[in-house]
């Protein structure tokens, strides 16, 4: 995806709520996963240094939280 426009990551700070948000397509661009960035910032981590330090605590269910929701995009309309 990385010589694909429109880029495959972005973030935002929504003008509804105020919190940051990213947006993440799936390769196929089916499904977009929007992103609670703060909410993810602090989720339990799976360790205290390290790389565990960085990494979501497996005990964290990313879609019973909210933190991260799928969106189902529609496709594209073919140019006539």
């Amino acid at each position: 995806m990385a010589d694909e426009d429109p880029h495959g990551l972005t973030a935002y700070v929504s003008p509804n709520s105020h919190k940051p948000i990213g947006l993440i397509p799936n390769l196929s661009r089916t499904y977009l996963a929007v992103v609670d960035i703060n909410a993810l910032l602090k989720a339990k981590r799976a360790g205290t240094t390290g790389q565990a330090a960085h990494t979501v605590d497996s005990s964290v269910d990313l879609l019973k939280t909210g933190i991260v929701k799928f969106i189902q995009m529609c496709p594209a309309v073919p140019a006539a």
